[in-house]
């Protein structure tokens, strides 16, 4: 997809508890796989907005030294 976009920013981070989220969700499972992401990610040619695309995305910023004192 280089040629059709760049990173504006990146930001590293890790996975915790084998993706799930604090309640045990399972995240990521629907994703596609990175073969079919262009298919699903890009608007498809012949239609308005064509080989564009929509990222909704959340970022979170965490106290992992916080964190892990926790009591568990």
């Amino acid at each position: 997809m280089r040629d059709r976009a760049s990173i504006a920013e990146e930001t590293s981070s890790w996975p915790d508890r084998h993706d799930l989220d604090l309640t045990g969700f399972i995240d990521g499972t629907e994703n596609p796989t990175l073969i079919d992401a262009p298919g699903v990610a890009l608007v498809p040619e012949g239609t308005l907005g064509a080989d564009g695309t929509i990222l909704l995305l959340q970022k979170w910023e965490h106290d992992a030294t916080a964190w892990e004192s926790l009591a568990g």
